[in-house]
C-alpha cells in the first residue's frame, strides 16, 4: 500500500469497522468461550474440532489486527497533518497486555525506520498516539517482521483485482504468516476468494510457502433479512472440509452469517460473528 493510501484508506474503512471494546485484546476467539463449551458446540470426534478453534483463534486475531490497523492509521493521520507528507510504507501490528501498530518507512537501503507508533488499551476507540520522536527504534524481531511483511509485498502479486490488506501474524514455528485479505468497500459485496497466506522463514527473508484458501475471485452478494436487518450469505466451498479462518475473519468483517456447504465432506456450516457451528 502506498504512503497516501495507508493513510487515507484505512481512515475511509474506519466508519464501519467499529468494535466493542469489552473482551476485544484479552479474548481468545470472538464467541470469548471456554475450551469445554467449545468442546459442547464443536464435538471432537465428530468434526475437526482442533482445526475449528484454531481457525476461530486465528480469524478473531486477523479481525482485531485489521481493526486496530485502521484505527491507528486515522488516528495518526489526524495528528500528523498532511497524510501527503508522511514517508509511511506500512504497520504492523503487535501483540501483548497493550496492542500496538507501529507505523515504519524503507531507507535507501531497505530498512525500516519508525515513522510513530498508535498504543491500545482496550479497543478501537482508546488508541493513543506516539509521536515518530517518541518511538523506539525496530528490535531485531519486529525488523524481521517487517521484512517479512515487505518480502511478499516486493516479490508477489496479488492474484485477483481489488484492494487487499496485509495482516503479518507471528508463526507458532517461529516465522511470520503473512496474510493477503482482498477487501471489499462495499458491506454486502463479500471477496469470498482469493486470499492467501505466505509462511515466512523466521529472519523474514525467505517464503517457505504459500496456502490459498480460494481459487476463484468470486463476489459474495449478501441478502438481507427483512425482519432482523441481518446480512447473510449462502455458498459451497469445494477446497475445504471445514470453514478455515478466512471466513470466520469475513463474518467479523462484513457482519454478515454464512451458510457454507463444505462439498469435500457434504457437511452444512454456519459462521455467525466469529463463531462456528455445524448445521448437521
Amino acid at each position: 500500500m502506498s504512503p497516501k493510501s495507508v493513510l487515507f484508506a484505512a481512515g475511509f474503512l474506519f466508519s464501519f469497522t467499529s468494535a466493542a471494546s469489552a473482551g476485544f485484546l484479552d479474548s481468545a476467539t470472538a464467541a470469548n468461550d471456554t475450551p469445554a463449551e467449545f468442546a459442547k458446540r464443536i464435538p471432537e470426534k465428530k468434526f475437526p474440532a482442533a482445526q475449528i478453534r484454531a481457525a476461530e483463534m486465528t480469524g478473531w486475531t486477523l479481525y482485531r489486527c485489521e481493526t486496530l490497523s485502521d484505527a491507528a492509521s486515522f488516528l495518526l493521520a489526524g495528528s500528523a497533518g498532511d497524510p501527503a507528507s508522511q514517508a509511511i510504507s506500512g504497520s504492523i501490528v503487535l501483540q501483548g497486555a497493550q496492542w500496538r501498530v507501529r507505523f515504519y518507512s524503507l531507507d535507501a537501503s531497505g530498512t525500516p525506520v519508525p515513522e510513530g507508533d498508535v498504543v491500545f488499551s482496550g479497543g478501537p476507540a482508546d488508541g493513543v498516539v506516539v509521536a515518530k520522536a517518541d518511538t523506539a527504534p525496530f528490535g531485531e524481531a519486529e525488523t524481521a517482521m517487517i521484512r517479512a511483511q515487505e518480502k511478499v509485498l516486493s516479490s508477489t502479486q496479488p492474484p485477483c483485482e481489488g484492494i487487499y490488506k496485509t495482516i503479518t501474524l507471528p508463526a507458532a514455528s517461529g516465522g511470520y504468516q503473512v496474510y493477503r485479505l482482498r477487501s471489499s468497500l462495499k458491506m454486502n459485496q463479500i471477496p469470498e476468494g482469493q486470499h492467501i497466506r505466505y509462511d515466512v522463514s523466521a529472519d523474514g527473508g525467505t517464503i517457505v510457502s504459500t496456502t490459498e484458501y480460494s481459487r476463484r475471485c468470486n463476489i459474495l452478494t449478501t441478502q438481507t433479512i427483512p425482519e432482523s436487518k441481518a446480512r447473510e450469505a449462502r455458498f459451497t466451498d469445494p477446497y475445504n472440509e471445514a470453514p478455515t479462518e478466512i471466513q470466520v475473519y469475513l463474518s467479523l468483517r462484513y457482519k454478515t452469517t454464512f451458510f457454507m456447504l463444505t462439498s469435500r465432506t457434504n457437511k452444512y456450516w454456519n459462521v455467525a460473528s466469529g463463531t462456528v457451528s455445524s448445521d448437521d
